[in-house]
């Protein structure tokens, strides 16, 4: 393998992503990471959806609970774009890795 063949491989190393909120909208998709993404639903177990205002704008925001459960959707994304929706999410937020319903681990927004 030589060196371009090693960056392509990084460059779309994929990222699991689940979504609960804006990044659901393919308009935000296209906005933030450049393109629509294709999904498929799952969960998460342990949480339940809260809200935060930012700059006067509710958004919908993670935040743990024994018994609930958050639906959403999973894409495959690459680290530029990960480094991309960090960027978008901001400070109000962190990503964390978490198992999901289905029983793959993906990274997901939650209440910083």
């Amino acid at each position: 393998m030589n060196v371009t063949n090693i960056f392509t491989c990084y460059t779309f190393f994929v990222e699991t992503l689940f979504s609960y909120g804006t990044l659901t909208d393919p308009e935000i998709q296209k906005r933030i990471v450049g393109r629509e993404l294709s999904g498929q639903k799952d969960f998460l177990s342990g949480y339940d959806l809260s809200s935060v205002i930012i700059e006067g704008v509710v958004f919908p925001c993670a935040i743990p609970s024994r018994n609930g459960k958050v639906s959403g959707m999973v894409y495959q994304i690459t680290i530029d774009e990960l480094v991309k929706v960090d960027d978008y999410e901001g400070k109000e937020y962190r990503r964390k890795k978490v198992s999901l319903s289905s029983g793959h681990d993906a990274w997901v927004y939650v209440r910083a």
